[in-house]
């Protein structure tokens, strides 16, 4: 090889598998081969639905097969979902509730100080706008 050719000699080099599944690939395609190795340590496909399982990708199928909660998924999947779309749904009544409760201290402080404005100093309509804001609170 001559002096020069070494630099990019390098990414066209085959080396072993950095993973020991026997394969030999090129430096400049590890990282491709790594998202198909069979020894690269992956979780389960089921953990989205609770499994905790890390196996060697190798192992993924044997391991499905045994796997309770891709046994279960067709009851655990539809039942996530619906878990999901009820919290949605939560944080969504939970915005319209501070929402009006926001409102409902606006309004409550204004029609207070109104009533108030007509028979108490300024002074005290302040003070007590003060004191209906942090019973609310």
């Amino acid at each position: 090889m001559a002096r020069g050719d070494f630099k990019e000699h390098i990414p066209r080099c085959p080396i072993a598998c950095p993973q020991g599944c026997g394969e030999k690939v090129t430096r400049a395609n590890v990282t491709e081969h790594l998202t198909v190795c069979p020894n690269v340590q992956v979780p389960c496909t089921a953990k989205e639905i609770g499994c905790i399982e890390i196996m060697p990708r190798g192992d993924m199928q044997k391991h499905l097969r045994e796997c309770r909660y891709e046994q279960l998924r067709w009851i655990i999947e539809p039942l996530r979902q619906e878990t999901i779309s009820l919290r949605q749904d939560v944080d969504h009544l939970q915005e319209k509730y501070e929402t009006i409760l926001q409102q409902l201290v606006t309004l409550t402080t204004k029609s207070h100080v109104d009533q108030l404005s007509s028979t108490v100093p300024s002074q005290w309509i302040l003070l007590n706008m003060w004191h209906v804001v942090v019973d609310m609170i």
